[in-house]
């Protein structure tokens, strides 16, 4: 049990992951209790989609949680993946395996999740070309209901440890 007033009382943001809700039911609902009580609280909420398959064994879909965590936030992060393995969402012409990763493939994206969801005030799109182990692209996209901005392209090289480029982001953008 937490009492998320006391704990978050001197907050102004609430930033919570995928994979908490994935974990199991406990950690779903109260996901769902966190941002139900920091958005009466006045909290933005911010949600990293961030979903990963392996977690999402306990019973409820990735889909029915996350859609009542999106509808809640003020801004919605995660990656084409996220958005398809989700909601269904694919980024046309996106092959982040051989290095392709444009931006502008990923506006289809941002518009149909702010179509689906529009409390979130802005989608943002992590973007990550994968030519190897150890040079990658990234990149985002954020969209706030009627303008896309895009970001530039940064190639990353010699990498050592690869960080999770949604974390980086979403960190970044917060």
């Amino acid at each position: 049990m937490v009492d998320w007033k006391s704990a978050l009382a001197d907050a102004s943001w609430f930033h919570i992951t995928g994979i908490t809700p994935a974990i199991s039911k406990t950690c779903a609902d109260s996901s769902l209790e966190a941002v139900t009580t920091v958005k009466k609280m006045g909290l933005t909420v911010s949600v990293d989609l961030n979903y990963c398959a392996k977690l999402w064994k306990w019973g409820e879909p990735a889909r029915e949680v996350m859609t009542e965590l999106v509808k809640s936030s003020d801004i919605a992060v995660g990656n084409e993946e996220d958005a398809e393995k989700v909601f269904g969402i694919q980024a046309p012409d996106v092959d982040v395996t051989a290095g392709k990763a444009e931006p502008q493939s990923y506006r289809t994206v941002a518009e149909k999740l702010s179509k689906q969801f529009p409390n979130p005030k802005t989608i943002a799109i992590t973007i990550r070309g994968s030519t190897n182990a150890n040079w990658n692209t990234w990149s985002g996209v954020p969209f706030d209901g009627k303008k896309f901005y895009t970001a530039p392209i940064y190639e990353i090289t010699e990498i050592v440890d690869r960080v999770a480029a949604g974390d980086a982001f979403a960190g970044g953008f917060i």
